[in-house]
């Protein structure tokens, strides 16, 4: 069991990670930063109805894992082969393992399209600023010639 349950991890963490750059496989761009505003908009659009698939997938593997747990499964002559081998213990937790991997892989992918929204928003709010704009932030001026660095702060208003 426990070795199923963690390749049944990893395979979730590959397939999360295997769409790591979504822009770049969508929109053939290397940086998130060459999108114009409707693509970012697409995306965030996108992004926002998969955060909502994911969570919908989260409480369906709740509600498997509470139903594994506390309704009792009954196996009687009209049974299926496979659930009178399996019997009723076996098939309830059958139904409660499949509720875990459910809630594991759409809390997963609920945190990958969390992380995306939050970076196509701060990519929008970046690279087209609303009307009035104001950015505060430390940076550290480097100087070519002398090598040398030094704190500052950049102050950055658009109109």
């Amino acid at each position: 069991m426990k070795k199923l349950a963690l390749v049944s991890f990893l395979l979730i963490m590959f397939s999360v990670s295997s769409v790591g750059q979504w822009y770049q496989k969508k929109y053939q761009v290397n940086d998130i930063n060459s999108l114009s505003l409707e693509q970012l908009q697409e995306s965030l659009h996108e992004s926002k109805k998969g955060t909502s698939a994911s969570l919908i997938i989260t409480g369906a593997g709740a509600l498997l894992i509470l139903g594994g747990l506390y309704i009792p499964y009954q196996v009687d002559e009209n049974s299926k082969l496979f659930e009178q081998v399996m019997g009723s213990k076996g098939m309830s937790i059958l139904v409660t393992s499949m509720g875990v991997l459910c809630a594991v892989g759409g809390t997963i992918s609920t945190f990958a399209h969390l992380e995306r929204t939050s970076k196509i928003k701060t990519t929008i709010k970046r690279n087209f600023p609303g009307t009035v704009y104001l950015n505060i932030s430390p940076e550290i001026m480097f100087n070519k010639y002398s090598r040398t660095s030094s704190a500052g702060v950049s102050l950055t208003i658009n109109f």
